[in-house]
């Protein structure tokens, strides 16, 4: 930016046109006359914790996936969302970083089923042998409780 603001705008619109060159000039000079949008819509919620020891114990780290799906529960039901899409952080000692995710087969706001997608993916992912520093949940492919949901379909042979 440091660049383009030291350049003449008549150099930056003949590389770029009067447009985008003209644009560009303005705001590395701080110029932006457009609407300031500061609310958007959420793309997921999430929650997650780092120990003060990194920790190998299954029940702390169900303790606290428990504890991070409700938060995430929470806050989808005070928004009036569903997540079809569940996914989990986790830091290891040596600060590696995983992140799983799975989608659901129904979205949800449901802490007992945020948790258990995230255990689900704590099962099939973690490597029990490296202590964990830092665990998330994470909720995502965010919709409206009211959108109407396509039930799965049993598949059946005839």
């Amino acid at each position: 930016i440091g660049d383009i603001a030291h350049q003449r705008r008549e150099r930056l619109v003949e590389l770029f046109g009067p447009s985008h060159g003209g644009g560009l000039w303005e705001r590395a000079h701080g110029r932006d006359d457009s609407p300031l949008e500061p609310d958007r819509a959420a793309r997921s919620y999430s929650a997650e914790h780092t120990f003060p020891f990194d920790t190998l114990d299954r029940r702390q780290l169900w303790r606290e996936l428990r504890s991070q799906a409700a938060e995430v529960a929470a806050r989808l039901q005070a928004e009036g969302l569903h997540a079809g899409e569940v996914a989990i952080k986790l830091r290891y000692a040596s600060f590696e970083t995983l992140t799983r995710q799975t989608r659901l087969s129904l979205p949800t706001a449901s802490q007992d089923e945020i948790a258990l997608a995230a255990a689900s993916l704590m099962r099939r992912h973690w490597d029990r042998a490296r202590a964990i520093r830092l665990i998330g949940v994470r909720a995502g492919r965010l919709m409206s409780s009211e959108r109407p949901v396509q039930l799965p379909l049993p598949l059946t042979t005839v």
